[in-house]
Parts: structure tokens; sequence; C-alpha cells
């Protein structure tokens, strides 16, 4: 699992808000998810985290102070479609992280079943075992 597991790190000035945002919806949507969002004096460190395994849709976005009501209707939007959210409140305004985790996809239908069969193969071999003791002490 180690080597499935990817990190990526960047730090970003206090100018560079939409740098910052494009960026991280970028890596967003080859399935990176927020691990640290942090802001120092001089910008914004941020550090993202890729596990194959998890299943999770993420995307960032910057409001400025007094765009809250933006903000909220943006967030309220989103909520509709099941998605979460954090807000981070920053100096300049707050930087909204919307996610929702992706519903796993399973096989088809036969395939299901084909796998049910085998799991329970203690199942059939009890059943068959049942059986020729019945037939043989006749």
């Amino acid at each position: 699992m180690a080597e499935k597991v990817h990190f990526r790190s960047h730090f970003f000035t206090k100018e560079e808000i939409r740098e910052k945002e494009d960026w991280l919806n970028e890596h967003f949507n080859r399935g990176y998810v927020i691990s640290t969002l942090s802001e120092l004096e001089s910008g914004y460190f941020v550090q993202l985290v890729y596990d194959p395994d998890h299943h999770m849709h993420t995307r960032i976005r910057f409001f400025h102070h007094g765009m809250e009501e933006t903000m909220d209707q943006w967030v309220t939007s989103k909520h509709e479609d099941a998605w979460s959210h954090d807000v981070h409140p920053v100096t300049g305004g707050y930087w909204v992280v919307i996610y929702r985790e992706n519903a796993e996809k399973l096989p088809p239908v036969s395939q299901l079943l084909l796998i049910q069969f085998v799991e329970l193969w203690w199942l059939w071999l009890l059943g068959t075992l049942l059986f020729a003791f019945l037939y043989f002490t006749k």
C-alpha cells in the first residue's frame, strides 16, 4: 500500500490565490485530497495525499471577506448534491473545501452470484456430506 500513496506539497504566496485554487482543483481531479492547509505569515502551505483506495471527490474555492452570502449560496447548492464542506478562515477571506465520497462500484449481478457461490463453499460441503450420509444410511 505504501507504493500507492503519493504526497504533493506546495507553498503559495498570499497574492497567488487563483493559482492556488487552480493547482488544487487540478490535483483534486486526479484524486488527491487535502492533508494540510495552513496559513503562514508569507503565504499558504498545502499538502495533498493520493490514495487510490480512498474514493473521494474534492473541490476548493476562495471567498474574500464580504462574500459570505455568495459563499453560503455556493455551499448550499453543493450540499443539495450530497457534498460536505470545511471552511478554513484566513486573513483575507475563506477557503471552502467541499468533498464527497464516491459510491463503490459493485460488479455485475452475475459476478456477484458467482462470488457468493464460491464464498459459501463450506455450505456446499456440508450439504453434500449430509446428502451422502442420508443416502448411504438407508
